[in-house]
C-alpha cells in the first residue's frame, strides 16, 4: 500500500489531495520501508542467523537485478527525455554508490532508486552493529533518537549531504533502521503478551496515516512518527493476522511491492513518451496504476525470483539458506533460532 502511495505521489497525488485542503507526504512511506527492513532483517538475517557472506550475497540477490534493469531502462530513455547522466554518474549507480555522500549527490535517473543504494549499505552495517549483544539497545535508542533531534530536516532529505560529508538520505535510512530493530528486540522479548484488540492496530495504522497529512513537519513530529512505527511494528506482529493486511489481496501486494515501487517511474517514462504528460496526470492515471502492477507482477515472476535464484547459487552455492528477506518479502528465519 506504501509502495502504491509512492507511485500516486509521483502521479500528482498532492495535487489532488490540496484541493480537499490537505497534503498527503508520501515521501515518509521510504521512512517506513526502512523500519521494515530493519524489523524483518532481524527476523531472518542477523543475530548469527546467516554468515556475513549468505547475506551479502542474498542482499545483492534481491535488490541488484531490478536496480539495475530499471537503471538501464531510463538510461536508455533520457535521450528521448532531454535528459541525461555522466559516466561517472552511471557507474555509481551500477554499483550501488549514488547515493551516499559521494559528488555530484544527485538523484539517480530512476529517482527513487536513492532509497536502495541506502537500504543496502545500511543492511551490511546493521549486520556488524547487531553482532554485539551488550550494546544493541543503547546504540539503537541513541542513532533513533539523536538522529532526528542532529538534523531536523532529516526525513525530508535525500541526495544531498551535511556536514560537508554525511549524506542525509543514509543517515535516515540508518535512523528508521534502528526503530525496526528496537521493534524487533522488543517485540522477541514482550510479543507473547501483547494479544489487543483487533480495534488496536487499526488505530495505530489510522495515526499512521493522519501523520502523513500533518501539514507541518518538526523534530517532535519525526520523533512522533518513529515511535508510533515502533509501536505499530511491535503491534502487528505481536497480533498477526488480525487486520486486512493478512488478506490474500494484500499479502499479494506486499510480495510484488518493490516492482511497483522501482517500476513505477521507467513505466511513467515511457508512456510519456508514447501518450504525453498531460493525459498521465489526468485521465490516464487509473491505466498507468494498472500497467504498474501488471509489470510487477511479470516482474516479480520472471525477474526478481529467477535472479535470486541465480545469483544465490553462482556467489554461495545450492541449498544455502535464504537470507533476503525485507519489506518486500519476509523469508523465515532457520528452525530453533531466537535470540533471546
Amino acid at each position: 500500500m506504501l509502495a502504491l502511495l509512492v507511485c500516486c505521489g509521483h502521479l500528482g497525488l498532492t495535487t489532488l489531495t490540496r484541493r480537499f485542503g490537505f497534503a498527503v507526504r508520501f515521501g515518509l512511506a521510504v521512512d517506513v520501508f526502512f523500519a521494515l527492513s530493519g524489523f524483518v532483517l532481524c527476523h531472518t538475517s542477523y543475530f548469527g542467523r546467516r554468515t556475513w557472506r549468505e547475506f551479502a550475497v542474498g542482499r545483492i540477490a534481491r535488490l541488484y537485478p531490478l536496480h539495475a534493469l530499471t537503471a538501464i531502462a531510463v538510461l536508455a530513455m533520457a535521450p528521448a527525455r532531454g535528459v541525461g547522466a555522466t559516466t561517472f554518474e552511471v557507474a555509481q549507480q551500477l554499483t550501488l554508490i549514488h547515493n551516499v555522500g559521494l559528488p555530484p549527490n544527485q538523484f539517480a535517473l530512476n529517482f527513487p532508486a536513492w532509497s536502495i543504494s541506502v537500504e543496502f549499505w545500511t543492511a551490511l552495517l546493521f549486520f556488524a552493529l547487531m553482532s554485539s549483544r551488550r550494546w544493541r539497545w543503547p546504540w539503537l535508542l541513541l542513532i533513533a533518537v539523536s538522529l532526528p533531534i542532529a538534523f531536523s530536516d532529516l526525513t525530508q532529505g535525500e541526495a544531498q549531504n551535511v556536514l560537508g560529508v554525511a549524506n542525509l538520505g543514509l543517515l535516515r535510512g540508518i535512523a528508521a533502521f534502528s526503530v525496526g530493530a528496537l521493534a524487533y528486540l522488543a517485540y522477541e522479548h514482550y510479543g507473547h503478551r501483547l494479544s489487543l484488540p483487533t480495534a488496536v492496530p487499526y488505530a495505530l495504522l489510522a495515526a499512521l496515516a493522519g501523520l502523513l497529512t500533518l501539514p507541518s513537519w518538526s523534530v517532535p513530529a519525526t520523533l512522533a512518527f518513529y515511535g508510533l512505527m515502533f509501536t505499530l511494528l511491535v503491534t502487528l506482529a505481536a497480533n498477526d493476522g488480525a487486520t486486512i493486511l493478512h488478506s490474500r489481496a494484500l499479502v499479494w501486494l506486499g510480495t510484488v511491492s518493490y516492482s511497483v515501487y522501482m517500476l513505477h517511474m521507467p513505466i511513467y517514462f515511457a508512456l510519456q513518451l508514447a501518450v504525453g504528460d498531460s493525459v498521465l496526470r489526468g485521465a490516464g492515471k487509473p491505466f498507468v496504476i494498472a500497467s504498474v502492477l501488471a509489470a510487477a507482477y511479470l516482474s516479480h515472476r520472471w525477474v526478481e525470483v529467477p535472479c535470486q535464484r541465480v545469483i544465490r547459487e553462482a556467489l554461495v552455492g545450492r541449498g544455502t539458506r535464504r537470507g533476503g528477506g525485507d519489506w518486500v518479502g519476509l523469508t523465515g528465519p532457520p528452525k530453533g533460532t531466537s535470540i533471546k
